[in-house]
């Protein structure tokens, strides 16, 4: 509807205009009316009427000093001119001021109708073109806006943005499949504090906010929130800090870059930013362990068929990839490592492979999945089924069988049986007891025979002094290694590499 002033100083008049016709009807409704011309100019600067009808003559100021003062104040508008008087120069006078209607007492509804319809179709036009040229402008603007953030490329309508106390960004993350650009910036409330300039890139809605004053965001937040949730599609809000200079709007920018790489890491939070993330870590213990430790903690549950455990130990790995400044894809693959290390501890054990095919097959989800929470779900279940896979192939063995497997393979360590039977979860005498009596030997001396076999190998090399061999074979005391070999081969280490020697046989 457009907005009406009857300027009159005749009460009939202007009562009966208001009441002469059905305004709505035509497209505008009565705003208010004046008794003289000083009060109508008071009463347009207030109300900023589409269309005046104003009489002529009236005390005080006239309609055409009323009209006069008007333009000169470029109040934009349109009037309808009244009088009882036929005399042309009135009609001339109006003309020159741009009000090409002018209306006769008593007044003729008909003509009245008349021109409304053709001030309505005026005034449609008008503000047709007006919005054109402010969506052009806006258009213009905001292209710039957007440049100057994504690719810092200055232009004079960035300019537009200095007048404001702070600035704010806000990444809106939507699924562009189940709700529209358009509906989602229907959703943008308009406060009176705040300018907004809305722009979309990839699949994100950006909202530089601009505060005129000092002004907190979260009645600007609150309100957009209420506003989304009534939306059928779920939508995440990335929110910057505050700046008080434009030249930090790509500093801002890149805020709510990282914000949206961290929300793999806080998948379920609406709303996210720094404040945010350090209160939700504010409280925990943080980093308890390293990753190597970790890593070492995990096989031993995997081992041992701890659900809980490894649970807990998948939690921990969350963590610390909270506290670090890590990019997703680092974490990503620091959790396709993970696999890869305990599908290796696995294999080395059971000397059994794991096909590539369901390795890649559970490296390619720890890739494409978005949420940290459901890629621990995933692992989580991955990682017990190799508990299953471990108990169901290892457990099943003798485990005299892979103490002797395990001794072959780490007989340079220092190993002893007190040790194994922890790593192994035996009792100490139970499989001190069980080795010699399948073995027939002690696991100590069985273990000499092993090194000696390994130090026989490579004095046979000729590529070592003997005191190397030692210490390549477990020994860290040479002489000990000489009693060894002798006690067991009869002759001291140097004896049998002359023997061999002298014999010409390497063998």
């Amino acid at each position: 509807m457009y907005k009406v002033l009857i300027v009159d100083d005749e009460p009939i008049v202007r009562e009966g205009l208001q009441y002469i016709i059905d305004w709505e009807s035509y497209g505008f409704t009565i705003a208010g009316t004046a008794e003289n011309g000083k009060i109508g100019l008071d009463k347009i600067h207030e109300l900023k009427p589409e269309l005046i009808i104003t009489d002529i003559k009236m005390p005080g100021m006239s309609g055409i000093e009323m009209v006069r003062e008007a333009k000169k104040d470029h109040l934009l508008s349109r009037f309808i001119i009244l009088s009882g008087y036929s005399d042309f120069s009135y009609a001339q006078e109006a003309m020159s001021l741009g009000m090409l209607f002018y209306l006769l007492k008593p007044i003729d509804e008909d003509e009245l109708i008349r021109m409304l319809k053709q001030e309505k179709k005026q005034l449609d036009e008008q503000k047709e073109q007006h919005e054109n040229a402010k969506k052009y402008k806006d258009y213009t603007v905001l292209t710039k806006i957007k440049a100057y953030i994504l690719n810092n490329e200055f232009s004079e309508e960035i300019n537009c943005l200095s007048s404001y106390h702070s600035y704010q960004i806000i990444g809106c993350h939507y699924d562009h499949r189940k709700i529209s650009q358009d509906q989602l910036k229907a959703a943008i409330p308009t406060i009176e504090e705040y300018t907004s300039f809305v722009f979309n890139h990839g699949n994100y809605l950006y909202i530089l906010l601009c505060q005129k004053e000092h002004q907190k965001i979260d009645h600007f937040q609150d309100q957009l929130q209420e506003q989304l949730n009534q939306l059928t599609s779920k939508i995440y809000l990335s929110v910057s800090q505050e700046s008080h200079s434009i030249n930090q709007l790509q500093a801002l920018y890149q805020e709510i870059i990282e914000l949206e790489e961290k929300r793999y890491l806080f998948p379920t939070q609406p709303v996210l930013s720094y404040e945010i993330i350090k209160a939700r870590l504010e409280g925990k213990d943080g980093v308890r362990n390293t990753r190597d430790e970790l890593k070492n903690k995990l096989t031993e549950a995997i081992k041992e068929r701890q659900k809980i455990k490894i649970t807990e130990i998948l939690r921990q790995y969350t963590e610390l990839y909270q506290y670090s400044n890590w990019s997703v894809e680092k974490m990503k693959a620091d959790l396709a490592n993970l696999v890869l290390y305990c599908i290796e501890f696995l294999e080395s054990i059971m000397e059994k492979p794991v096909k590539e095919q369901e390795k890649n097959k559970i490296i390619s989800v720890i890739l494409a999945e978005n949420s940290i929470i459901k890629t621990i779900e995933f692992l989580n279940e991955v990682f017990y089924d190799f508990s299953q896979f471990f108990y169901e192939t290892y457990e099943k063995q003798d485990i005299v069988d892979e103490i002797v497997r395990y001794t072959k393979k780490n007989y340079h360590k220092d190993l002893n049986l007190a040790e194994l039977a922890k790593d192994f979860n035996y009792s100490y005498s139970y499989l001190g007891k069980k080795f010699r009596a399948e073995k027939k030997i002690s696991y100590h001396n069985y273990l000499d025979k092993v090194r000696i076999e390994q130090a026989k190998k490579l004095i046979n090399s000729g590529s070592y002094y003997v005191y190397e061999i030692a210490e390549k074979v477990g020994y860290s005391n040479s002489d000990y290694f000489h009693k060894k070999f002798k006690k067991i081969m009869g002759v001291s280490p140097k004896q049998y590499q002359k023997k061999i020697a002298e014999n010409g046989d390497r063998k």
